[in-house]
């Protein structure tokens, strides 16, 4: 299980209070897809632990980043091959990420801010309930398994072969959003 620092958890209090709408921080999140895998989960885990599982600063965010992903696919280029490609790539760094935050980064979040922030049971209770719904849509390279289901970065990392999967990978996107 992934450890949150104090100052990665103290940022995230306030990211959830309100930054997750800022414009300047709605535009780097555009520009980097979201955050990195730690820094996504982590903000959703923090979101799920303050907020009782009311997860809608995610929701906003991801709902935006996938309305984004599905024009990709649908925009054409040359020889009329989807653009997602070429769009899909990260255009920026992780905000948290670029600010330095980090598995020892300090911050000035009170113990018990911290304490509740690393409580993701509840987290754990919506993703075991929810299962069913979204099992089929984990990328089959970070699984190690046949599954043709692919993540933006190993969809975009897999050019030449994802090609052919435009389609399947834009019913996908259609499917999360």
């Amino acid at each position: 299980m992934m450890d949150l620092s104090n100052g990665e958890i103290h940022y995230l209090w306030w990211y959830i209070q309100g930054s997750i709408m800022s414009p300047f921080v709605r535009e780097k999140l555009r520009r980097a897809w979201g955050m990195c895998e730690r820094h996504a989960w982590g903000a959703i885990f923090v979101e799920s632990s303050f907020r009782h599982g009311y997860l809608h600063g995610p929701s906003v965010l991801y709902e935006d980043l996938m309305s984004r992903a599905l024009a990709s696919f649908q925009s054409r280029g040359p020889g009329r091959l989807p653009r997602a490609i070429h769009w899909l790539r990260e255009r920026g760094p992780c905000p948290m990420c670029e600010m330095g935050l980090g598995p020892h980064s300090q911050g000035m979040a009170s113990s018990q801010l911290v304490e509740r922030g690393k409580d993701w049971s509840l987290m754990r209770d919506i993703a075991l309930r929810t299962l069913p719904h979204w099992r089929h849509m984990l990328c089959g390279k970070c699984l190690g398994d046949d599954s043709p289901v692919r993540c933006r970065p190993h969809l975009v990392s897999e050019t030449s072969r994802a090609r052919g999967r435009h389609q399947a990978h834009m019913q996908l996107v259609s499917e999360i959003l």
